[in-house]
């Protein structure tokens, strides 16, 4: 058995999961929303972990409306579950045929965080999304400390917080869901975060992993 030296881990600490990330088909429908509701529990403290229609409607039917549109899952290594998602979703075509995208449904659960999962789910998606000529990339967050872990995450990927006054209503409007009134006005009192990715021309973000 290799040693600490040999290997720079504690043999004694558990091995981080083998996860496999892949595109969303219809079979995970069911594990993916459970991850969905599961990841809600923990962070709301939700006990019924309500899911928002939108997806159990079909995450394929509201994701992967297009060829330039995907959402990624990550599988454990029995293969017989999703322990994370995400998606990608268009917003809109520029002048230029370039593209404006937003990432959606992020999630990891909770017994596999903090294993680099979240950030190979997160990867995918920009390599999609760069291959797939968008532009700028957003995302809205939380500013609580449940969320902490995942601002940092977006920061090192280069994402920048963008405040609502310096995007033009269309645009805000395009980029939130659900209740626009109730979203809205949890951006303006800075409970919801906007952050931005500009995207250049040029290899993927990152290395593909397969």
């Amino acid at each position: 058995m290799k040693n600490l030296a040999e290997t720079g881990r504690d043999p004694s600490e558990p091995a981080e999961p083998q996860v496999s990330i892949q595109s969303f088909t219809p079979e995970w429908q069911d594990s993916t929303i459970d991850c969905i509701a599961e990841v809600r529990r923990a962070q709301y403290n939700d006990p019924t972990g309500f899911v928002k229609p939108i997806y159990k409607e079909g995450i394929a039917k509201n994701f992967q409306r297009f060829p330039y549109e995907d959402f990624f899952i990550a599988l454990d290594q029995e293969g017989q579950q999703v322990v994370g998602n995400i998606g990608l979703r268009f917003v809109k075509e520029e002048e230029d045929k370039t593209r404006i995208g937003q990432l959606r449904r992020f999630n990891v659960r909770p017994t596999f965080e903090g294993k680099g999962i979240g950030s190979r789910l997160l990867n995918r998606s920009l390599d999609f999304a760069k291959e797939n000529n968008y532009r700028e990339i957003y995302l809205t967050t939380e500013c609580d400390k449940e969320h902490e872990r995942a601002r940092g995450m977006y920061e090192g990927q280069g994402f920048k917080r963008v405040a609502s006054e310096e995007m033009s209503p269309d645009d805000l409007n395009l980029i939130l869901t659900g209740d626009v009134d109730d979203n809205l006005k949890n951006i303006k009192e800075g409970k919801t975060l906007i952050y931005k990715l500009k995207l250049g021309a040029g290899e993927p973000f990152h290395e593909k992993v397969e």
